[in-house]
């Protein structure tokens, strides 16, 4: 992919690229600002990829190690097809194509056709109708990629309400992923989905110093920290997961 994207460079022929732009500054910011004040870990410059790679990967093995995983890809930029050759942040590369995907795409196929055409002495597409498509690809993809994550979302819900008809005590380990205003983030690591826990059901709590912190008689809620849930209630045309604390026989 890289060679070809460089070749396409070199020849000046036109094309479509895979590109990624940085990361905004204020994103990047409010990410490092809530590893810190919530997890009491310290993120690496944006611009030092082998550290926070490290930094990335020392975290797999913990619980919040998808947390926090989940919160850095949302901090990146989309990746985009481009009649214009720019670097991708996420691969680390400044020249980059799809070429060799096996799902073979639209962008790939382009390529290709562009090289026979130009290997053939036929007259490839221009720069400006590359562009054009790259930029129709780009948002066929966002529409595919929204209705994919729908879909799954939807399906891992369904799953979830016949688990919770089946056994109705079902216990889920869970990680608090965020202290929102209405209720507590919870990552369920079992089933790669996120769900809630309304501050309704969790009587008597307070947020603590901070708005990553909730306290109550007997129990505390903080970013990070690993607790027990059931499931509260299912709603699939929402979407959405409501839990509720209990506390694991032991």
């Amino acid at each position: 992919n890289v060679a070809i994207a460089q070749e396409l460079v070199k020849t000046r022929l036109p094309g479509i690229f895979r590109v990624h732009d940085t990361p905004k500054p204020r994103e990047t910011s409010e990410f490092s600002r809530w590893c810190k004040d919530a997890l009491n870990l310290k993120v690496p410059s944006f611009r030092n990829r082998s550290r926070l790679n490290t930094f990335l990967a020392g975290l797999r093995k913990r619980p919040i190690g998808d947390v926090v995983t989940s919160s850095f890809l949302s901090t990146l930029q989309r990746a985009a097809y481009s009649g214009s050759c720019h670097p991708h942040f996420g691969l680390g590369k400044e020249t980059y194509c799809h070429f060799t995907s096996p799902i073979r795409r639209y962008p790939d196929l382009l390529v290709h056709q562009q090289l026979l055409a130009r290997d053939q002495g036929a007259p490839p597409r221009l720069e400006a109708e590359c562009d054009d498509l790259a930029k129709q690809c780009t948002e066929a993809e966002k529409n595919g990629d929204q209705a994919f994550f729908a879909a799954v979302d939807r399906l891992k819900l369904r799953y979830v309400e016949e688990l919770n008809r089946d056994k109705t005590d079902l216990l889920f380990e869970g990680t608090v992923a965020r202290i929102l205003p209405d209720a507590v983030l919870v990552y369920l690591a079992k089933l790669c989905m996120f769900g809630s826990i309304p501050l309704s059901v969790l009587h008597g709590t307070r947020p603590g110093r901070d708005k990553h912190t909730l306290r109550g008689p007997g129990k505390s809620y903080k970013c990070g920290d690993v607790t027990y849930v059931q499931v509260r209630c299912v709603d699939t045309v929402k979407g959405l997961l409501q839990l509720q604390p209990v506390r694991p026989r032991i």
